[in-house]
């Protein structure tokens, strides 16, 4: 008799020992990029399967010279609450956009008493 397979609900189980990532799935063609913001796993191919797709990014500059980024930020608050890594280019992007704390910020050190 088999054993039942055991189900873990959306990378629950995964987020807690650090294999889950946010970043970047990259789409467009040839020098028109375009990038959706996902939670994957961190075993998986950069447009392999996903858990869930959280936002977008487009690099290439408007007529105003803006870029489109949207995130929602109130699941990659939770995903990051489980323990979910963000890449180094989607840390920057979630910066710009408030979700998250500057990267690579300093952590102030206790005052020393003299």
């Amino acid at each position: 008799m088999r054993k039942p397979l055991k189900v873990e609900a959306a990378g629950e189980g995964l987020a807690g020992k650090g294999a889950v990532r946010i970043r970047l799935v990259r789409f467009g063609r040839k020098k028109l990029p375009y990038y959706r913001i996902i939670i994957a796993n961190s075993r998986s191919r950069r447009d392999g399967r996903f858990l869930e797709m959280v936002g977008h990014y487009n690099p290439m500059p408007d007529k105003n010279g803006e870029k489109d980024i949207k995130v929602n930020g109130e699941r990659i608050k939770y995903w990051l609450s489980v323990g979910a890594q963000p890449s180094d280019t989607v840390r920057n992007i979630l910066y710009k956009q408030g979700v998250m704390t500057p990267p690579n910020s300093p952590v102030p050190a206790p005052a020393a008493e003299a």
